[in-house]
């Protein structure tokens, strides 16, 4: 609790002098970030989609026997 009392105001005000002085950054990281995002996700979802394809696939196919 002793801890809580000191960080709490310590992480309020070093947020606080972040936001107001680095607004205009952050919101261009933000405008970025949102980007990548959907680059990502695409991405990941084209590598989940060839990865089931692949498994499908080989599970399907004959196998050569002795």
């Amino acid at each position: 609790m002793l801890g809580a009392i000191v960080y709490v105001p310590v992480a309020v005000r070093a947020g606080y002098a972040v936001g107001s002085g680095l607004g205009r950054y952050v919101e261009r990281l933000l405008r970025l970030t949102g980007k990548i995002e959907y680059w990502v996700l695409i991405t990941a979802v084209i590598v989940v989609g060839a990865v089931f394809v692949w498994r499908m696939w080989g599970a399907f196919r004959p196998r050569a026997g002795p």
